[in-house]
């Protein structure tokens, strides 16, 4: 289906029809970083891994312009990893202040945009680039999704800003929970009302970077799909972005999906 002209100045102003939605939106989680995570110095030197080898983490509180630390994040911590066009995973990396480690369960050939999170759902933020799985001596350990279960986009290759992002989903069982992620960035979370499959995200991320969307379901399970999309156009200035985000939620809902 053609998908329908969407404007810049759509994006950036708001009607009042906006606001008369705006109680059925999905409620948005902006995960903020109370925390960071990195692969230890000298386990990895590089991009890839192979899977079933156990990596090193380390988990420290986030310092805030150099001069204030966070508390921290609270354990357990989880790994997520999320496969692109395949299912994401949530692998438990510790449980409190020790050490922490993480072994790749995903087949190789595969990419990952990795970020860990703690009992609270606050991410420790994600790296500039994806990791990629290589062959390994063990493939024990690989587990494969189900394809009964799955998310898809309208668009899968890049995106303009402004430009809406159509997904759907298909299974699994109702409410979804939809996770939007950027490399190098913050994750946001988005909850879809009841019975919704069908989301529509217009898109802010800044150009030359990578966004993908992925949605778990009501049990936890993961879908099959996890589209992902580089971004191209203008570059929104960050207290305009955040104000977008706070205060004009509705216009994140298309009332005539872009399929």
């Amino acid at each position: 289906m053609q998908e329908r002209p969407f404007f810049i100045s759509s994006c950036l102003h708001v009607s009042i029809a906006a606001f008369a939605i705006y109680l059925a939106a999905p409620v948005f989680a902006q995960t903020r970083s109370m925390f960071v995570w990195q692969f230890e110095n000298g386990t990895l030197s590089s991009s890839w891994f192979p899977p079933c080898v156990s990596l090193p983490i380390s988990i420290q509180p986030y310092n805030f312009l150099g001069n204030m630390t966070s508390s921290g994040g609270v354990p357990p911590y989880y790994m997520l990893s999320f496969e692109i066009g395949g299912t994401p995973q949530t692998t438990l990396i510790g449980t409190g202040n020790e050490t922490f480690s993480w072994q790749c369960t995903h087949r190789p050939g595969t990419k990952l945009l990795l970020t860990v999170v703690d009992s609270t759902g606050s991410a420790g933020g994600t790296p500039p680039s994806l990791y990629s799985v290589t062959e390994g001596q063990n493939i024990d350990c690989i587990t494969e999704g189900s394809g009964t279960f799955n998310i898809s986009a309208n668009v899968t290759d890049e995106i303009t800003t402004c430009q809406p992002w159509g997904l759907r989903i298909k299974g699994g069982v109702q409410p979804y929970n939809l996770t939007l992620a950027t490399l190098n960035s913050i994750i946001i979370n988005v909850t879809l009302p009841y019975e919704e499959d069908i989301f529509t995200y217009v898109n802010r991320v800044d150009p030359g970077s990578q966004l993908l969307a992925a949605v778990s379901d009501a049990t936890g399970q993961w879908a099959f799909g996890t589209p992902f999309v580089s971004t191209k156009g203008l570059s929104f200035n960050q207290g305009l972005a955040t104000l977008l985000f706070t205060h004009f939620q509705a216009l994140e809902i298309s009332i005539a999906p872009v399929w």
